[in-house]
């Protein structure tokens, strides 16, 4: 049986699942929604499918087996939920929620339902990671980690969404939380987080972080520092992990990786790959299967990044103290 595929969100992420879905082959696309119209009529005409302004409406859609969200932040959790209700499997792009109470009700949603809630951390899928995931095993146990995220403001101030962290979970969770997953993904469960977090250029304009600087300790006993900004005038992007038996250095956005041990060093060029697509063909085999599979990311995962930057804003709103994981 051929699963159909609705997308709900037609800007720039909706379309990009929408073009994967295409390209996979095994699904159909049936619908997608927006609330701007001419967004979701763009969408519906490019793909020659049926269009919603209406959730309910869209969901209602006749055996619609799968719900791609790709809306704004603040909206996944309640889509999700509603979706999960309905039955449908859900893939929803990250951050999972705002809170960890909502990352809650989703997961609660898809245990009753009985179907697959996945989150977007598309990271783990790119060649890069999986190639420095397992150079970490083979120079024994990491040591320190760091991780640099520096860039031009990303985002699109002149939507009001963008504006409010209330809307959209601010600078460290809405770009940050692919680093936290990614470096839990990597070196495993998160203990505690220290945090400092400031709003150096665009205090005018939004109401959340736009430099952050977070130490991470995991119960593993090693400890991880990322730095984050949105006011570079360059971007920088760069793991180092420094482990027992050599150094790592990766540059993910180069698809590059440059390893130090005591008496040789070498780079290593990893695959030009689209992640995105190899994420959303896991998703479709999960489905398929009827069980999640790895490494796409579980609502567990996704909980998990949203809890770390909720501990880091209270040891923030606490002077930089230490805040344990709940």
């Amino acid at each position: 049986m051929v699963l159909s595929v609705g997308v709900v969100g037609c800007g720039g992420q909706g379309l990009a699942h929408l073009e994967r879905f295409l390209r996979d082959g095994r699904v159909e696309i049936v619908a997608v929604c927006d609330i701007d119209e001419a967004r979701a009529k763009e969408a519906a005409k490019r793909f020659n499918v049926e269009y919603y302004t209406s959730y309910e409406g869209f969901l209602k859609h006749p055996n619609l087996d799968i719900v791609s969200i790709a809306t704004p932040n603040y909206m996944h959790a309640s889509q999700a939920v509603v979706a999960l209700n309905a039955g449908k499997h859900v893939l929803c792009e990250k951050p999972m929620a705002l809170t960890v109470e909502d990352c809650n009700k989703m997961i609660d949603a898809s245990e009753k339902s009985g179907r697959i809630l996945a989150v977007g951390f598309q990271s783990r899928f790119k060649d890069a990671f999986q190639k420095t995931r397992n150079l970490i095993r083979e120079l024994d146990d990491p040591l320190n980690a760091y991780v640099l995220r520096f860039s031009p403001n990303p985002y699109d101030l002149n939507l009001e969404w963008r504006r409010r962290r209330s809307l959209m979970g601010g600078l460290i969770l809405s770009m940050n939380c692919h680093e936290i997953d990614m470096m839990r993904w990597l070196l495993g469960e998160i203990e505690y987080v220290k945090a400092d977090l400031k709003t150096m250029l665009y205090r005018s304009v939004i109401d959340y972080e736009d430099n952050a600087w977070l130490i991470l300790g995991f119960k593993r006993g090693l400890t991880a520092t990322l730095g984050s900004s949105m006011t570079a005038h360059a971007s920088i992007y760069e793991y180092t992990f420094i482990c027992r038996s050599g150094t790592i250095r990766l540059y993910p956005w180069e698809n590059r990786i440059s390893v130090f041990q005591e008496r040789a060093s070498k780079t290593i060029v990893a695959e030009s790959d689209d992640p995105l697509q190899k994420e959303i063909s896991c998703f479709i085999d999960s489905v398929e299967e009827g069980r999640l599979k790895q490494p796409l990311a579980s609502g567990i995962d996704g909980r998990a990044a949203t809890a770390t930057i909720e501990a880091a804003r209270k040891s923030f709103e606490r002077g930089g103290l230490a805040v344990k994981l709940e």
